[in-house]
This record gives C-alpha cells, structure tokens and sequence, in this order.
C-alpha cells in the first residue's frame, strides 16, 4: 500500500504551505494563515493577508504596519456598494474581542511599497503589526505569485 504514504506525505507538504501561527508578546492576538502577493495591477506594491485570533476579553486595534524592507505599508480596506468596490487606507483596525478577522482580497489587507531594495516571489517579507494593546508582532510572510489565496497564476 503505497498510497497511504504518499496522501501523508502530500498532506504534510500541503501543511506547511502558510507559515505556523505567531502571537504578540503577551499572546493574547495570533497571526495565522499569513500570505503575500505581488499586486496584480500595481508594480512594486506587495499586498499582505492573514488571519488575526483575538485571545483578549476585550476588543483590540491594530494601528499601524511597518517593515524594515519598505519605506510605505498601509492598511487598508475595502468596501463594496452596490458593484462599486473601493480599497482606500484606514488607521485603525478593531478586532473583537475572542473574535477572527481575516484580511482577504475585497476586505482588509496592509499594503507594503517604496522597496529598499528589488523584491522578488519566494523572499521573506518581514512586517510589523501593532495593536494598541496587545503590542508589535512581528511575522514574516513568504511571497508569492498568487492570485486569489492558494491559486497560483502560471
């Protein structure tokens, strides 16, 4: 039976596609499912999703982004009315508290531009989220060639 092996072994290659879960210093906010991609529509801008686990009995903010290998990253997020979509920057985000918000294509994302230097798909992207309360975390973030979550464009 060759066949059990090789599912395991595509299940543990498909496992570490996302990076593992990073929390702030007093653990109470988690990162997980972080991905990049190289924006389809705009050169030289890289835009950075994931999943953010509120651990807090009461709601959080993150404020800012910041990353040593840029000088702009903004968050941002989108809003549709009626067939109108707009992505326009924002200086705070809430998550509630023991909530999930998840920045994807459409709703919340942090967008990094002005590279310090040229950044290319497989590199690490370091980037720093910070949260009123619950401080910085820092998490790297693979990117990739993506175009909507795990589909890659060929």
């Amino acid at each position: 039976m060759k066949v059990l092996p090789t599912v395991l072994a595509l299940i543990g290659i498909l496992a570490g596609t996302h990076a593992s879960a990073q929390f702030s210093p007093d653990k109470s906010v988690e990162i997980k499912n972080a991905w990049a991609r190289i924006a389809p529509t705009e050169a030289g801008t890289v835009s950075v999703f994931f999943e953010v686990f509120s651990h807090r009995d009461s709601a959080d903010t993150l404020i800012s982004a910041s990353s040593p290998a840029a000088e702009k990253v903004t968050l941002r997020r989108g809003t549709w009315k009626g067939l109108s979509f707009s992505n326009e920057p924002t200086s705070r985000i809430e998550i509630g508290a023991h909530k999930r918000l998840t920045f994807r294509p459409g709703t919340y994302e942090v967008t990094v531009t002005n590279f310090t230097a040229p950044l290319e798909v497989g590199m690490n992207l370091p980037i720093t989220l910070v949260f009123r309360d619950a401080g910085q975390l820092n998490i790297q973030i693979a990117v990739g060639n993506q175009l909507l979550g795990n589909r890659t464009k060929k």
